[in-house]
């Protein structure tokens, strides 16, 4: 995910004709936007699956270690135990960073907003 710099729509310096450079440049800016929200959603939904993937994972490896006789069951049950709860853990501090980060999106919201209503302003004043 690339860093795309975040600029406020601004409408006060128009060049060309009706203002089709600003209009431009505002479309321009309002697809980053899109795509950065996207990447965002796609990068959360991507964290929402990793604990529960862990948990299967861990979960096959016991099944497999009691199989072949390596591993003996109170020591399944115990890494069981162990291993869920820090995957609990994991999900945890997942849920409360993945916030902290996600926190950025309602500004990119905002953004993306304000960006629309200037392009809807210049639209309105061309025509």
């Amino acid at each position: 995910m690339g860093e795309t710099p975040l600029a406020m729509p601004n409408t006060a310096s128009r060049t060309g004709p009706d203002g089709a450079d600003e209009l431009a440049r505002l479309q321009a800016q309002r697809e980053r936007l899109l795509t950065m929200i996207a990447d965002q959603t796609k990068l959360h939904k991507r964290l929402r699956l990793l604990v529960p993937a862990l948990m299967i994972v861990l979960a096959v490896l016991v099944f497999f270690g009691l199989r072949s006789g390596e591993l003996a069951a109170p020591t399944a049950i115990l890494t069981l135990v162990i291993g869920v709860s820090l995957l609990l853990l994991l999900r945890r501090q997942i849920r409360m960073l993945g916030g902290q980060f996600f926190a950025a999106e309602p500004h990119a919201d905002e953004l993306l907003a304000e960006c629309e209503a200037s392009i809807s302003r210049l639209r309105e004043r061309r025509s």
